[in-house]
């Protein structure tokens, strides 16, 4: 177990760095292409409710895809997290202005708002440092999203950008993977084993 803490721990500070050596010009062509990505998802058209995320620390800026589910009339949730036992619920909110700087600095929605109750017909976006092409992915080390993930039935779709995303990342028992990953080139689907890629 150590071994593998302290590949991930190395992984982290490498794929961190990756990320912070892409320029503000390059990121925002990326962000842009990841965007479109997921807006031309089968799986987004078909979701009744948003689980999102709040772009952080050179995140992909999922912003456009956000508001446009406010658009769509889909509801839309993000996460609030418990620090103590390192888990998170997502909680709906109206409008981007109801979310405050809460955990880690991350903007987080009210915690008196409605709660997502674990409908199948969610799609949640998640993030992480990097993905592999099995859906696993290398998050910053809490575990929030794995013990989020290991309960939810709905489609969870990991975003990251293409040169973030490697054949094989260290994993362990608890590792949750994602039912698909997404990046400005397309998609990855992992359910089944099929690995299929949709490149554009």
């Amino acid at each position: 177990m150590s071994d593998l803490i302290d590949i991930k721990k190395s992984q982290r500070a490498f794929f961190k760095e990756k990320r912070r050596s892409i320029t503000n010009e390059k990121k925002a062509e990326l962000d842009s292409g990841l965007c479109r990505s997921v807006l031309s998802l089968v799986e987004y058209g078909q979701a009744d409710i948003l689980l999102a995320f709040y772009p952080s620390f050179r995140e992909p800026v999922i912003i456009p895809i956000i508001k446009k589910a406010f658009e769509d009339g889909k509801k839309v949730a993000f996460p609030l997290c418990d620090t103590e036992s390192h888990t998170m619920r997502f909680i709906y909110v109206s409008s981007l202005d109801e979310l405050v700087v809460g955990s880690y600095s991350i903007p987080e929605p009210p915690s008196n708002n409605e709660e997502y109750a674990g409908e199948s017909n969610a799609l949640c976006l998640v993030p992480a440092l990097a993905f592999d092409r099995e859906g696993y992915r290398l998050g910053y080390g809490g575990g929030y999203y794995d013990r989020f993930l290991c309960s939810f039935c709905g489609v969870s779709a990991g975003v990251t950008y293409s040169d973030l995303i490697c054949d094989r990342l260290p994993h362990g028992e608890f590792d949750i993977k994602t039912d698909i990953i997404i990046s400005e080139r397309g998609t990855i689907f992992i359910n089944g084993g099929k690995n299929k890629v949709n490149d554009k």
